[in-house]
């Protein structure tokens, strides 16, 4: 199928075309672009890429999103060239990285932050103010640093509380749990289709609904940066402070109140664990 977004020709990939029509995807990708022109010797744009854990991408994400949705970011990408061979080149390249199973952000365990005295079933609400996020869902990131670390705490999600949050480990069963994956501006749309709530003339996702069918929405890498509002459908007002407005503009809120790459679990499935870490027991 080829894309359609924009002006971006058929050389892009459906994958790559997302990435460069959002305003987070195109920041990477200039990213990596002025890193790569500045790196000597100067391998080539796949193995440049391919030397990023995932680590070294989340990080990079989060001051991202940090910037789009709060700084000017944005305004250095808006003219960008899409259909230069060197900024497809590097978008293919950023999404292949990131779709590689080295990459993958949804294995087991996940954990978790935040003491736990007893698992009770989550109960999940839309919020007040219905968007992006759901109310009473039980939150995991994903283990960063062979687990030493998460993308909460890269993202410094767990500075908002405790400074020490007690941290366990949440082990599932990939093939018994069901969970929708978010890749992509179409999984987010979709999955919103599926299960609208209509607020102030826009869809969101209506979280009761979709736990009905789902045990958990994950979002990824790939996914913090591709489900935003697409700029060829919801242009962006370069004299805007900041660009939360943005993000919840168009058919659809962005996923940027996310912060970070983690899962929402809706429902407790079975094979389900959780084990405190050594620093949660003491």
């Amino acid at each position: 199928m080829e894309p359609t977004y924009g002006n971006m020709s058929g050389m892009c990939s459906d994958a790559a075309a997302n990435l460069l029509d959002t305003v987070p995807g195109r920041m990477l990708v200039h990213w990596y672009l002025r890193a790569y022109g500045d790196a000597d010797p100067r391998p080539s744009v796949a193995a440049f890429i391919e030397a990023s854990t995932l680590e070294d991408f989340v990080d990079d994400l989060v001051l991202i999103i940090g910037e789009y949705l709060y700084g000017n970011g944005a305004n250095d990408v808006l003219d960008m060239a899409l259909t230069a061979p060197a900024t497809i080149e590097m978008a293919e390249a950023i999404c292949a990285a990131l779709r590689h199973p080295s990459r993958n952000t949804l294995d087991s365990p996940q954990t978790h932050e935040g003491t736990i005295t007893e698992l009770s079933l989550p109960r999940v609400r839309n919020r007040k103010r219905p968007g992006a996020l759901p109310d009473g869902a039980f939150w995991t990131a994903t283990p960063l640093h062979d687990g030493t670390s998460d993308t909460w705490s890269a993202s410094g999600e767990n500075l908002r509380g405790l400074k020490d949050p007690a941290r366990y480990t949440v082990h599932f069963d990939p093939d018994v749990a069901r969970i929708v994956r978010i890749d992509t501006a179409g999984d987010w749309a979709a999955l919103i289709a599926d299960h609208p709530l209509e607020f102030r003339g826009a869809r969101v996702p209506d979280w009761p609904s979709i736990a009905e069918e789902w045990d958990a929405v994950h979002l990824s890498a790939l996914g913090l940066l591709c489900a935003h509002p697409r700029l060829s459908e919801v242009p962006y007002d370069r004299y805007e402070a900041g660009g939360y407005r943005h993000s919840q503009s168009g058919p659809w809120p962005g996923v940027g109140d996310w912060s970070t790459v983690s899962t929402a679990w809706l429902r407790i499935p079975e094979r389900f664990e959780i084990r405190p870490t050594t620093r949660a027991a003491r």
